[in-house]
C-alpha cells in the first residue's frame, strides 16, 4: 500500500447493454481507469446527469483512462455514486 494520500481505492461495479458499459463508482476521483479487451473501439464516454464531454484517452496497454471534471456540488448529478457510460462501435460482452 502505498502512502500518497492521492491514491484512492476505487469502488467501481459495472453493467452492461447492447453497445454500452456502465461503469458505476462510489468515490468521487480525478480519473477512473479500465482496461479493455484487444479490438474494443470506444466510439463516447459519458457522465450520467452531466451534459457536457468528458476528456478520455485509450493507452497502447489497451487502458482506458476517463478524466472526471472538477464539479461544484450544485453541479455535482448525485452525492452517493456517479455512473459513466461508455459507448462501443460493436456490441460489448461481459
Amino acid at each position: 500500500r502505498s502512502n500518497d494520500t492521492n491514491l484512492w481505492t476505487q469502488d467501481v461495479y459495472f453493467t452492461s447493454k447492447n453497445k454500452e458499459l456502465f461503469c458505476i463508482f462510489t468515490n468521487w476521483t480525478d480519473t477512473v481507469s479500465i482496461n479493455l479487451i484487444i479490438g474494443e473501439n470506444i466510439k463516447n464516454v459519458s457522465l450520467l446527469g452531466f451534459d457536457k464531454m468528458l476528456n478520455w484517452k485509450i493507452f497502447k496497454n489497451n487502458r482506458l483512462i476517463i478524466e472526471i471534471p472538477k464539479l461544484t456540488v450544485a453541479e455535482i448529478p448525485c452525492f452517493h455514486a456517479w455512473s459513466l457510460k461508455i459507448e462501443f462501435d460493436n456490441e460489448w460482452k461481459i
